[in-house]
């Protein structure tokens, strides 16, 4: 009984020491992880959007610089078809080169910002709500700058309304900028509390290691009063033994017991308190 309870006793610390530390394993292989990955996770989302705004407000500032060269060229094909001149015509030139050299930059611009625009896509769910006001926010810059393109800035009016247009799309830029911060800090919030499969089987390990725990307490309790039972029933036997070997010796020690017998012709010791006979020799 008492090598069982042993045994037992140690099965509940084996069990209770592995409880414990599975759980220390799963949190700090959990947290590692998540923090690896979420590192990079955020470092690709930041670079990403940080890309975005800067073709955002590049394509911005490249179609209002577009116009105004458009409004110039415009203006100085008017003159030259009033008056010839040499000037007017090396102006012309060189307006006309700067605003192919523009739109080539706008053409370039343009593939990369939708390029960005797409990783930053690929790194949210589709129906991601936070990010869909991205995604309208990237619309309505991009319809601004349309409108820009179109209008041009013939008049006074008009470069009035594309300085508007340009304030308007860079102040949406930071919006973006607002937007991507609150996202990326929920979702660092919601990394670091765990998916609900961690928080699940960390909770049945915590609970595992609880219960182990008052077993372990209970069969502890349990050894030591079996310990102390056995102790004393030791000691009560051995009492007994000794005090029945001692009265033994006593007994035979007692030449009073002692008697002569005749059995069948020989004689013999019988001792009255043991019952022993002996043969005389």
């Amino acid at each position: 009984m008492e090598k069982l309870i042993i045994a037992g006793y140690l099965s509940a610390c084996a069990a209770f020491l592995t409880a414990v530390l599975s759980i220390v394993k799963l949190v700090v292989e959990k947290e590692n992880k998540t923090s690896e990955f979420r590192q990079q996770w955020t470092n690709s989302v930041r670079e990403g959007i940080s890309d975005l705004v800067a073709k955002l407000n590049n394509a911005t500032s490249l179609i209002n610089y577009q116009a105004r060269l458009s409004s110039i060229i415009s203006k100085l094909e008017n003159r030259l078809q009033k008056e010839k001149s040499d000037i007017y015509e090396k102006r012309l030139d060189v307006f006309q080169a700067t605003v192919s050299r523009v739109r080539e930059e706008i053409s370039e611009n343009r593939h990369g910002l939708f390029k960005a625009f797409s990783l930053c896509q690929l790194h949210f769910k589709q129906d991601e709500e936070k990010f869909k006001l991205i995604e309208s926010i990237f619309d309505e810059i991009m319809d601004l700058n349309k409108e820009v393109l179109n209008r041009g800035a013939a008049s006074e009016e008009k470069r009035e309304l594309n300085e508007g247009a340009k304030t308007k799309n860079y102040d949406k830029s930071q919006d973006i900028v607002k937007i991507s911060r609150q996202i990326l800090k929920s979702e660092w919030e919601r990394v670091k509390k765990g998916e609900q499969a961690f928080i699940t089987t960390k909770k049945l390990s915590a609970y595992g290691g609880a219960i182990m725990l008052i077993i372990l307490l209970g069969l502890g309790y349990l050894s030591y009063k079996f310990s102390l039972r056995t102790i004393n029933d030791s000691d009560t036997i051995t009492k007994r033994v000794d005090a029945h070997i001692n009265t033994v010796n006593l007994i035979r020690e007692n030449n009073k017991c002692w008697e002569l017998a005749n059995v069948q012709n020989k004689k013999y010791k019988f001792n009255r308190c043991t019952g022993v006979l002996e043969p005389i020799e």
